[in-house]
């Protein structure tokens, strides 16, 4: 599928030059030769390294496994190359992921294979306690170590007092943050973290009221929030390095651009209803003081006329929505 894209849909490839911190903090990929005891994992994955070179030609498992980490490092370090020659990272860090989980499968047949001598002596009842014992401590450790993580924090956020300047707050806390559709807090958001609101329910009930319950129309929108909350088809990401390839951000972004030069009213309303990839049903900008805005792009409030367009330029966070009347 990436061949046959690359070579008939085209498209710049952008979204690779996004830059991993693994990258940049572990440009080699040895993280557990680094810190081998941060972490019990990175131990495991350094007696799989040692065992994949030690048991090279005695063990079936270690050559192949051998061969295919080799491989991957090559090509990470490869890619660090091009990627300081030109920016782009063709998602090297993601090789991080199977180089530890090799090294980590290899580090359990290793302790296996090792000690044949302890594996003598355990009994298959004596295993399965073994087994149990096992699993739960993988779960217990494997759910305190992603608490940090997953958890909000500071913890108690809502019931300790502390120095303003001292909170800072996880991706967590901000998701219970975020307003809900209709603007209102939630439930339990936490004190002190403002998210600011974005109105998607306004925006629907206007897009609605214009075209119709359940319409899906083609929308350039400020904010991807949009379409978290409905299935309305997105003219192009928000942001340049998290667009999909093939989806031509560049080209899409210059026709942007095009038409939000295009001044006399009629000429911008067919102009946005064809442009290179598609038409656009729907404008939700951001009122500035230089415009209705788009990320960098600045829109002239005076192109949507009434005559071609329903506008509510009065939602709320600066919220300004044009649809395009239909017929």
């Amino acid at each position: 599928p990436y061949l046959y894209g690359t070579f008939t849909l085209h498209g710049e490839r952008v979204n690779d030059y996004f830059i991993s911190a693994s990258i940049v903090g572990d440009p080699l990929g040895v993280w557990f030769l680094t810190g081998p005891f941060g972490a019990p994992l990175y131990m495991v994955e350094l007696v799989g390294l040692l065992g994949l070179v030690w048991y090279w030609k005695t063990r079936w498992w270690a050559r192949p496994m051998l061969l295919l980490v080799a491989g991957v490092y090559v090509y990470r370090w490869a890619l660090v190359l091009i990627f300081v020659g030109n920016g782009h990272t063709l998602y090297l860090h993601y090789t991080s992921r199977l180089i530890g989980l090799v090294f980590a499968s290899a580090g359990v047949l290793t302790a296996v294979t090792a000690v044949p001598a302890l594996a003598r002596r355990v009994t298959k009842r004596s295993l399965r306690g073994v087994a149990l014992l096992g699993t739960a401590t993988l779960l217990v450790v494997a759910g305190l170590a992603s608490m940090n993580t997953w958890m909000p924090s500071p913890r108690g956020i809502n019931d300790v007092s502390r120095p303003a300047d001292s909170i800072e707050p996880n991706l967590a806390t901000y998701t219970h943050a975020e307003p809900l559709p209709n603007g209102k807090r939630p439930r339990y958001a936490a004190k002190g973290v403002t998210v600011v609101w974005f109105p998607v329910e306004s925006i629907r009930e206007v897009v609605e009221g214009t075209l119709g319950e359940g319409a899906r129309p083609s929308t350039l929108a400020y904010d991807e929030r949009m379409f978290a909350y409905y299935p309305w088809n997105g003219y192009v990401a928000v942001h340049r390095l998290a667009a999909n390839t093939f989806s031509h951000w560049d080209e899409r972004h210059a026709e942007l651009v095009r038409i939000a030069g295009i001044k006399d009213p009629a000429e911008f309303a067919r102009a946005s209803a064809d442009t290179e990839y598609g038409g656009i049903d729907v404008f939700v900008l951001r009122r500035r003081p230089a415009g209705w805005m788009w990320g960098d792009v600045v829109f002239d409030a005076a192109q949507f006329n009434p005559t071609y367009w329903r506008v509510a330029d009065d939602l709320p966070s600066n919220t300004a929505v044009a649809v395009r009347l239909p017929g």
